[in-house]
């Protein structure tokens, strides 16, 4: 047997054995979401949820929180704050797509939107990458912070064709 699992009646897993014969148990809360992860040493991590379904924390086995969450009142995560106490902070457009990250040293990543399209990201250091896009939103340029171009190619079906680097080096895919 290389690994087997049983199954709850929403087929989400009970139970996973490996090879070795060690077993990993699930249990999963009414509303189907994950509650708690026990490994073969006897070890479990329990998640837990907020009344609009929304994963606030993850415990490990010594009771530490390894990760909590804290939504704005759009439901997007706002705050992510890891076991070491690090908290980083999200903000969005109206259109709900991220536009800025922000670290616990103050520094940011900046995500700049050209109507539906991802257009420029800075990252913490200032440095941007551009992108650009054709009529059909198929991403066609990527530009670096050190000015190098990638370009893409397609297919008349819309499938990527050609990958050429700054060099002028090209990948092409046949399909």
């Amino acid at each position: 047997m290389l690994a087997s699992y049983t199954w709850n009646t929403a087929h989400r897993p009970l139970t996973f054995t490996d090879a070795a014969g060690q077993t990993t148990t699930y249990s999963w809360n009414a509303a189907g979401q994950l509650r708690s992860v026990t490994d073969p040493l006897g070890q479990t991590t329990t998640y837990h949820y907020d009344a609009s379904g929304n994963l606030v924390q993850v415990i490990n086995a010594q009771g530490h929180v390894e990760l909590a969450l804290a939504y704005d009142t759009a439901g997007r995560v706002a705050r992510r704050t890891d076991s070491e106490g690090h908290t980083l902070e999200y903000e969005y457009d109206a259109l709900d797509r991220l536009v800025r990250t922000t670290w616990p040293d103050g520094t940011h990543r900046l995500q700049t939107w050209d109507r539906l399209d991802l257009a420029k990201v800075t990252d913490r250091l200032g440095r941007s990458t551009h992108y650009t896009y054709d009529a059909n939103r198929r991403l066609i340029e990527q530009q670096d912070p050190l000015g190098r171009y990638l370009s893409y190619g397609y297919s008349r079906g819309g499938r990527l064709q050609a990958l050429t680097d700054g060099k002028g080096q090209t990948t092409r895919w046949y399909y």
